[in-house]
């Protein structure tokens, strides 16, 4: 039995290196293929882009409100701009009702014409105070640039249109029909004669003594 197994070491011998290195690889392969503990970590913050926030600006009061009457706004457009054109349309308005109406239009109307330079001189008034106060409002002037007093413009305005509007409905017809009646009287009437201007009597100039002694 003993020299069975002996016999066998012998030709089991020189293959033992090979059956080693075999079982060194196997257990080299078996560390290497277990799996290592897992260190991988995951983002999950976002990269969007941020757009910037602006400042909300604050848009100007609307001096229209009653509450800003008596505050100093500054510049409103939809206020300060309606009341600026008004002023300049007025402006322009008597500029044509005076060069245009008055001297041109109805210059042998005379009761025309007086209408027309009227109207020039009120329109003028009104479209200068406008554009004054529009400006002093710009400029936040104490007292002078309170919307107040563009608001006290207009109800002027307003108050003028009703009494041009009530002048032409009711006075204006009658005063028309007067001034034809007297331009139809100095037409068909006659007209005085004009008196003959006498002539002064030709004074005689006083003689010369000198003369007088000679016709002696």
């Amino acid at each position: 039995m003993l020299a069975e197994l002996f016999h066998l070491r012998t030709l089991l011998q020189p293959f033992s290196p090979q059956l080693q290195a075999t079982s060194v690889q196997t257990a080299s392969v078996t560390i290497m293929t277990v799996p290592a503990p897992l260190t991988t970590t995951v983002e999950t913050t976002s990269t969007l882009p941020v757009t910037p926030t602006l400042p909300a600006t604050p848009s100007p009061p609307l001096a229209w409100n009653p509450q800003f009457w008596t505050q100093l706004t500054g510049w409103s457009p939809g206020f300060h701009l309606p009341l600026l054109i008004l002023g300049a349309l007025l402006l322009i308005g008597a500029a044509i009702a005076y060069f245009y109406l008055r001297n041109v239009r109805f210059k042998d109307h005379s009761l025309h014409a007086k209408l027309a330079e009227r109207a020039s001189y009120i329109a003028a008034g009104a479209g200068a105070l406008g554009l004054l106060l529009v400006l002093l409002g710009y400029a936040r002037t104490p007292v002078l640039g309170l919307p107040l007093l563009l608001i006290l413009w207009l109800a002027i305005l307003v108050g003028l249109a009703v009494f041009g509007a009530y002048y032409f409905l009711r006075l204006y017809p009658q005063r028309l029909a007067d001034y034809e009646l007297e331009e139809k009287k100095k037409k068909y009437l006659p007209k005085p004669k004009a008196k003959p201007v006498s002539k002064p009597a030709p004074t005689s100039a006083p003689k010369k003594k000198g003369a007088r002694k000679r016709r002696k």
